[in-house]
């Protein structure tokens, strides 16, 4: 097949079906290795076969599929789902049933994954938000990650008994995902200058955890990516540099507008102080050419 797909033109669609034989062959073999870095130019062989829109969601959809049959690739096949759904724009009409189930999955996918704490974006895919109807406790469950807390994810818990199991969902690692979640958002409260520093007493408490366990999640929140920050042991503390918005709101862009202008007036007195000190050092140089 890798012989035929090399000896067609580079822009023949024919391609495409070759490349699909290709994929499909290499997850029956367990070779999917030889597949995936070729992957990085899959948008320009889309542009050079010259695809239409479904035979796009087919490839996607195969791709997805056939990635989340092996470990090391959960991470990608949960990306290239994202990437069908994003396909299906917002509509007030009934989405397919395929459409709709593949949603389901991405959800599902979204909870169990360690890295996806970017619940957002998928919330607000068309196809996910149409399942409003269908799977109600489902829906409830990812607005406690899009910006609930560890107190609103055990209230969820205790108001739908046995949902997390029947949802065939990892309810230890849902209860990691919500304790880093609400670190990162304690966390945001803690990065000016102004607010101080973050007392582990107010970690624990947020996280329900014993205080002892405080300086472990912070560690972890930090190795995540969520926060960064540097403990204090002696005071009991953490000295928050930063950490990262679940949500971007109106505030977060308030914010960011108000550093920003903060950051341009420091801008501009540095260069004023610079302007001033090479001012100063001109005119040093001409009284000593002046008096030699």
């Amino acid at each position: 097949l890798s012989n035929l797909y090399n000896s067609l033109e580079s822009t023949s669609h024919l391609r495409y079906s070759v490349f699909i034989a290709i994929v499909q062959l290499s997850a029956q073999s367990g070779d999917l290795d030889a597949v995936v870095p070729t992957l990085g130019q899959l948008e320009s062989f889309f542009v050079a076969w010259d695809v239409d829109l479904d035979e796009k969601r087919r490839l996607i959809l195969l791709l997805s599929n056939v990635l989340s049959e092996e470990s090391e690739f959960q991470n990608l096949s949960y990306e290239y789902l994202i990437q069908y759904l994003k396909t299906y724009p917002q509509s007030t009409a009934s989405y397919p049933k395929q459409v709709q189930e593949t949603a389901v999955k991405a959800v599902k996918q979204a909870l169990n994954l360690n890295f996806v704490t970017n619940f957002t974006d998928l919330n607000n895919l068309g196809p996910v938000q149409s399942l409003k109807a269908s799977h109600v406790d489902l829906l409830a469950l990812v607005q406690v990650f899009v910006g609930g807390d560890v107190k609103a994810y055990t209230a969820f818990v205790k108001k739908h008994p046995g949902f997390i199991e029947k949802s065939e969902l990892d309810g230890s690692k849902l209860e990691r995902k919500i304790r880093l979640l609400t670190l990162s958002s304690l966390a945001c409260g803690y990065v000016d200058v102004d607010a101080g520093d973050l007392p582990f007493k107010v970690i624990a408490q947020a996280l329900d955890i014993e205080d002892g366990d405080v300086e472990e999640w912070v560690v972890t929140g930090i190795r995540s990516g969520l926060i960064d920050g540097r403990i204090d042991q002696v005071k009991k503390v953490v000295c928050v540099s930063r950490a990262t918005h679940r949500e971007f709101t109106n505030k977060q862009w308030e914010l960011l507008s108000d550093r920003l202008a903060g950051w341009s007036n420091n801008l501009k007195e540095i260069l004023g102080v610079l302007q001033n000190a090479k001012a100063v050092a001109a005119s040093q140089q001409q009284n000593q050419q002046q008096q030699q």
